[in-house]
């Protein structure tokens, strides 16, 4: 019945006032409906039946993509970068797949009893539907917060990539050839950023070719061994040599400076991530966490104490889930946060907290009836929300879906120092960080509490 079917649900957060079970219908034992009404039970029963016995014998594939990494030196050491993020996607789909499946066993079994309950009794089933589907979403939650259709898409994209790794000999690119791509970098750059790209690429490449990923390696494991020095500290400093050897090669504007040194950021990174993967991936119980997570986003602007002037009255005791899910500027913002999973350096996540803040930004000004809410900020570094504003807002933001390893990416943000970053980054990092710590020690009553 189910086949190969890979569960790609995706839930809305419902709200609702009661619970509504199905309850015994009284009906006239011995009316024409009456029989029809138990044909139908039974039939439907039988139905329920097969679908449990499909649900139990559901068995997953060991793995969801494609390509196999090739052991030895031939493999490319990107490959293996690609490989790190299948396999960490993968477990997290595989999880959602078997918690899906799990749930739905119970509900079939439920429904089941129910039906047979009934036919005890000679009485029929009946039930509100959508009242009863908000029942199975609260007695059953799923992964709320696991954007399955994005990471599959994610999964499908490294794993073509993967696989033309695997093959791919770099081409040679020569310094004419680099300074070029770095020139068309640098026109690009927006308030001290540039966002991944082509040069990138290039950049990658021009190392392969000219054999300097063995130098990254090298300031990898000397950034790692000094760890144990600095508290668990990642002192960026220690590429300085690294950072000059490229630096010095070239003459460079500032913008184009700045470019380079993205890429090199970047590049050693990526290397980290390969060599340990541990700074990044979740380590810490992240169950309680989404729980946290899950009791915040619910919460109306009154019990989270957000400024009336930033919202309109409509949404003072209006969950803050549902003001996000009528809002694009919010749902671009939640998008943006979602991203951060997928990044290996702390300045990219800055730039998409940052992005999420602009959009947080846009929110205020349409509340406040300002005739361009965008007013710059898609491209401004500045934001004209004091830090407990855009607190009080974000929180809730960012506990609608976090990103699956937010705290390992909050750790890496405080760990990560004498990285320079621009100031409006290191607001957007000083925000993450202070969210993050928030959530974990948070005591719900006691914060609710403060509000009355």
């Amino acid at each position: 019945m189910l086949n190969n079917f890979v569960v790609s649900d995706t839930f809305d957060f419902p709200t609702f006032e009661h619970n509504c079970l199905p309850y015994f219908a009284e009906i006239d034992s011995s009316s024409k409906d009456a029989q029809l009404f138990r044909s139908v039970m039974y039939q439907d029963i039988k139905v329920l039946k097969d679908l449990l016995s499909d649900l139990k014998n559901k068995e997953f594939p060991d793995h969801m993509f494609t390509f196999r990494m090739p052991k030895g030196p031939a493999t490319n050491e990107i490959t293996k970068y690609c490989f790190r993020k299948l396999e960490r996607m993968e477990k997290k789909v595989q999880a959602y797949n078997i918690l899906y499946y799990e749930n739905a066993q119970k509900i079939t079994k439920q429904m089941i009893d129910y039906y047979q309950k009934a036919i005890q009794k000679n009485k029929i089933l009946s039930c509100k539907v959508n009242e009863y589907k908000r029942f199975i979403f609260d007695t059953f939650p799923t992964l709320e917060s696991f954007d399955l259709l994005t990471k599959l898409k994610h999964i499908s994209d490294l794993d073509s990539y993967a696989k033309k790794l695997n093959v791919y000999r770099f081409e040679p690119i020569n310094d004419d050839e680099i300074l070029q791509s770095l020139k068309q970098a640098g026109n690009m750059l927006q308030n001290d950023y540039l966002p991944l790209g082509k040069f990138d690429d290039d950049f990658l490449n021009f190392c392969y070719w000219n054999k300097k990923i063995r130098m990254f390696d090298n300031y990898v494991q000397k950034v790692v061994d000094e760890t144990k020095n600095k508290n668990g500290r990642i002192d960026y400093s220690l590429t300085k040599e690294l950072n000059e050897m490229f630096l010095n090669k070239f003459t460079l504007t500032q913008k184009e400076e700045t470019a380079l040194k993205a890429a090199i950021v970047r590049v050693f990174f990526d290397r980290l991530y390969i060599k340990y993967p541990k700074y990044i991936e979740e380590q810490e119980n992240y169950e309680t966490f989404l729980q946290h997570c899950k009791e915040l986003r619910d919460l109306t602007p009154a019990q989270l104490q957000i400024n009336r002037t930033m919202i309109t009255p409509e949404m003072t005791n209006t969950p803050f889930s549902q003001i996000i899910e009528k809002t694009p500027y919010l749902i671009a913002s939640v998008k943006s946060l979602k991203r951060i999973e997928y990044f290996t350096n702390t300045i990219d996540m800055c730039s998409a907290v940052f992005k999420a803040l602009r959009g947080i930004h846009c929110f205020v000004n349409q509340n406040q009836h300002k005739s361009n809410p965008k007013n710059n900020t898609e491209t401004s570094s500045k934001l004209d929300m004091s830090f407990d504003d855009c607190f009080s807002i974000f929180m809730p933001l960012f506990a609608y879906d976090p990103p699956s390893n937010s705290v390992a990416v909050s750790n890496l943000m405080y760990n990560v120092v004498k990285l320079n970053i621009p100031s409006h980054f290191e607001f957007a990092q000083l925000i993450y960080t202070s969210i993050v710590s928030f959530i974990q020690d948070i005591n719900l009553d006691e914060f609710l509490s403060k509000t009355v």
